[in-house]
């Protein structure tokens, strides 16, 4: 069974490549690849004249590895569901008709998934200041070649390339990224050419990366994805032929320990009939004993003959237990072999789990390896640092040494011994002091000599110059600092701004689906938030404020001014709580209709928790409902 399983699984698969090398042959392009259904949505998708801006994708088709020996890692990282997703302009239109160009191509195991952005038809401005650099390495921004702006805004905003890393093998990946010093700036993840993935310290680790030797949807053309996919195809051939072979081997096998098992088999019937023919021979023989008890001359030929057929029977029952034995040592022989089979796909297992075990071990000593590196390299400073002030503690003994004699030169020349007196050492060190004293007045009276003067006045003009240069210099910076202040400030005050219009842009668009009419005023000196909300049926009246609703319109504008905020934040979780308790049916279908929408374009987490039941929505693969159970009643008191 187990070979017939493989054997089925390799037939299922050697099917798949056939039918896509055929598809591949019979087109011009490698689309495919990425689902079955991609040449039929791209002719849709040109056919359909409703879009604002046309949608982008398959996103891997516009993009190319600068690199190609890159290209397995690459697409490993982005993944095939990104590499086959759309990218669309961030709005509603063109993202219901594409889902419905989907629903209607594609089966629900491939539907693309779909990023929504705006439309720039440029590049980021500040992706240079924000990406990872490296003298020696690429980040992926600088690996691809990217053929529309649109898709790099994308890959910016979704797989953040611009701050991932591509580092050739594990080894330079271990002691880049596995000590905080030597982690470029703005890096925040790495890959190797093996597919794995590195996070820098000082929160380090790294998972392993399972890629092919060669890629399939990041190719030139549809030749390289052919060759690909016949390489493929020739392995699955080649593991068909020896589970095949492995199959016959033990058929062979068992045919023969069961032809084997049919001869014992037919052996013990023998026998067993040979027993049972002495058996009843000795019962006769037995029965004309009994008749011819009276004839005593003719009982010892017949005794001898029942002797004989009694060893004969003994003889022929070991027989029996012979090839019975003969047959269980068979039986527990085929047995040892399946044994043995199941040992050896149990072995393998073992094998591949302790690889991986290893694996794991080698990762566990490469970081014990860069730490203790780390640390000698440390103590190497360390030991820099003490050799160099043992040097400095020397030059400054043999310094005080040659001062010492020079003093000692000195004394010399005024007394060629040493001068012997009564008096303490305090007291010839007063009048040292005290004749300094009056040399430093007389030196202060009359100026010094004319080159120590001269000699003093050469370094105050070199500490001038020196100071009015570094004066000059602090001056430049001042002025730079103050105007990149100014800049940033304008900026500032333009972004705050154009927030708050954006912001009440977004709240009016969410008010106008329920025929209503609103803005937000910021005042940002005072920091004063002012909304106004009123049906677009009084659009003539004053506008009124948000306490003159209901309190379902409340709930609405409370929910539509919180979602026009969330367009300018980037959260890990969103939550809203009891937004829509007084809503009508109508006004919270479409609430919730938003919020969903919502949730499913930022691929965030979106928790929403009501008291009300939502028939109308079931859990699928986004979307988990979870209902919790009624309160409970308090018990009553009998008094």
């Amino acid at each position: 069974m187990q070979y017939k399983r493989e054997l089925e699984e390799n037939f299922q698969e050697e099917g798949n490549l056939k039918r896509k090398i055929s598809r591949l042959k019979q087109e011009s392009n490698n689309l495919s690849m990425y689902s079955n259904s991609m040449p039929r949505i791209l002719a849709a998708i040109n056919e359909e004249r409703g879009f604002r801006e046309k949608p982008r994708g398959p996103l891997g088709s516009y993009i190319k590895v600068k690199d190609s020996s890159w290209a397995p890692a690459v697409e490993s990282y982005l993944g095939r569901s990104f590499l086959s997703g759309f990218c669309i302009s961030d709005n509603e239109n063109d993202f219901k008709l594409l889902n419905k160009i989907f629903k209607r191509l594609c089966n629900s195991y491939e539907t693309p998934n779909i990023f929504k952005g705006p439309f720039l038809n440029q590049v980021h401005r500040g992706v240079a200041a924000a990406e990872v650099k490296h003298p020696t390495l690429s980040n992926l921004l600088r690996g691809l070649e990217i053929s529309d702006p649109n898709v790099t805004n994308c890959l910016i905003d979704n797989q953040g390339i611009e701050t991932v890393l591509m580092i050739p093998t594990n080894t330079e990946a271990y002691s880049l990224m596995g000590n905080v010093r030597n982690v470029p700036k703005n890096c925040k993840r790495a890959f190797t050419k093996e597919g794995n993935i590195f996070y820098p310290a000082p929160f380090y680790k790294s998972y392993a990366g399972n890629i092919k030797t060669k890629t399939l949807l990041l190719q030139v053309d549809n030749n390289d994805t052919i060759r690909c996919l016949n390489e493929e195809l020739q392995n699955i051939s080649e593991k068909i032929t020896k589970v095949r072979e492995l199959k016959l081997k033990t058929e062979r096998n068992c045919e023969e320990l069961e032809k084997s098992i049919r001869k014992l088999d037919q052996d013990i019937s023998k026998n067993r009939n040979k027993r049972q023919n002495l058996i009843n021979s000795k019962r006769r023989i037995e029965e004309s004993l009994d008749m011819s008890l009276c004839v005593p001359e003719t009982l010892n030929p017949i005794y001898d003959n029942l002797q004989t057929i009694v060893h004969s029977i003994s003889i022929e029952e070991q027989k029996i237990k012979d090839q019975r034995c003969f047959h269980n040592d068979l039986k527990k022989e085929v047995d040892d072999m399946k044994n043995e089979i199941n040992n050896i796909v149990t072995s393998v297992e073992e094998f591949s789990l302790q690889k991986m075990k290893i694996g794991q071990d080698i990762d566990r000593l490469n970081r014990a390896i860069l730490q203790l590196e780390s640390k000698k390299s440390t103590d190497l400073k360390k030991l820099e640092e003490y050799e160099i002030s043992s040097n400095k503690a020397e030059k400054k003994i043999n310094e005080l040494k040659f001062k010492l004699n020079s003093l000692k030169d000195d004394a010399n020349q005024f007394s060629p011994s040493p001068v012997l007196t009564k008096r303490s050492v305090d007291e010839v060190t007063m009048d040292l002091n005290n004749l300094n004293i009056y040399l430093e007045a007389i030196e202060k009276e009359t100026g010094g000599d004319l080159e120590t003067v001269t000699t003093r006045l050469n370094k105050r003009q070199e500490e001038y110059i020196k100071l009015g240069k570094i004066i000059d210099r602090y001056e430049q910076c001042t002025k730079m600092f103050e105007d990149g202040f100014k800049t940033k400030n304008r900026m500032f005050k333009k972004t705050m701004n154009k927030t708050g219009i954006f912001v009440s842009h977004r709240f009016g668009s969410l008010l106008k689906k329920v025929n209503f009419k609103g803005e937000i005023d910021f005042n940002h000196k005072k920091k004063d938030l002012y909304i106004k909300v009123h049906p677009l049926k009084e659009e003539g009246k004053d506008t009124r404020s948000t306490s003159s609703l209901s309190g379902g319109e409340r709930s609405y504008s409370t929910a539509a001014f919180v979602m026009s905020l969330w367009e300018f934040l980037e959260l890990p979780f969103y939550f809203l709580d009891e937004f829509d308790v007084f809503m009508d049916d109508i006004n919270r279908t479409k609430i919730l209709e938003l919020l969903l929408n919502k949730a499913k374009a930022l691929k965030k987490q979106f928790i929403f928790i009501s008291p009300l039941n939502v028939p109308w929505l079931n859990s699928s693969e986004d979307v988990s409902i979870f209902r919790l159970e009624p309160p409970r009643e308090r018990p009553k008191k009998f008094s």
